[in-house]
């Protein structure tokens, strides 16, 4: 069963919302409430608008108690601390915000607070401070490959030794080491020779 579109795409208005749509879907639900569906109250309301933009309207800017506008310092302290331990989660960080929509918090957090925390040397994602990474690798053992030897031999799987140091703002260094399966070929020679030409 394929579900129906919410609305005649090609006859609804699009675009930015009128003071007179705004206060009619406003009066609308006030006096009666959503009714059925976000899908029919367009109809019942009398706006040319598609169910799914009345909703969000209503959601993010009619409906009572939504707090419009800056972000207070204790705001923007709140939405980092919670989006170092929930992440991605709007929704759940919105409802720790009182009068804030999670819409408005994730518009906020990716043009503003995404971009103090980088300039501020911190690791948006982790929330840890940015540090470098110099990667150095092992090659595989016999690794050589004779002159002599024409036949060109087929890949196979082999383990590179990664080591990762990190250095950050507090001067301690961490290494880290991991193994990763890598394609090579078994007889290829990595090594690098260089000699002055002799006279």
């Amino acid at each position: 069963m394929v579900r129906s579109p919410c609305c005649e795409k090609e006859h609804t208005r699009k675009g930015p919302w009128s003071k007179e749509e705004d206060d009619r879907l406003t009066r609308h639900i006030m006096f009666h409430g959503i009714g059925r569906s976000w899908r029919v109250l367009p109809r019942e309301a009398g706006l040319n608008r598609c169910g799914k933009s009345c909703r969000l309207r209503w959601i993010n800017y009619l409906q009572p108690g939504v707090k419009r506008g800056n972000f207070t310092l204790l705001e923007n302290i709140m939405i980092m601390n919670l989006h170092a331990q929930l992440g991605n989660k709007w929704s759940t960080i919105a409802g720790r915000l009182p009068g804030r929509t999670d819409n408005e918090i994730k518009n906020h957090w990716n043009t503003n607070l995404k971009h103090f925390l980088l300039a501020d040397g911190t690791d948006p994602r982790t929330h840890k401070p940015l540090s470098t990474a110099i990667f150095t690798t092992t090659a595989p053992p016999n690794n050589r490959i004779n002159s002599s030897d024409t036949t060109r031999t087929p890949p196979t799987d082999s383990t590179i030794s990664m080591s990762v140091v990190t250095t950050n703002n507090s001067s301690t260094t961490t290494t880290m080491t991991k193994e990763v399966q890598v394609e090579s070929y078994s007889k290829l020679n990595l090594e690098l020779s260089l000699a002055l030409p002799s006279h």
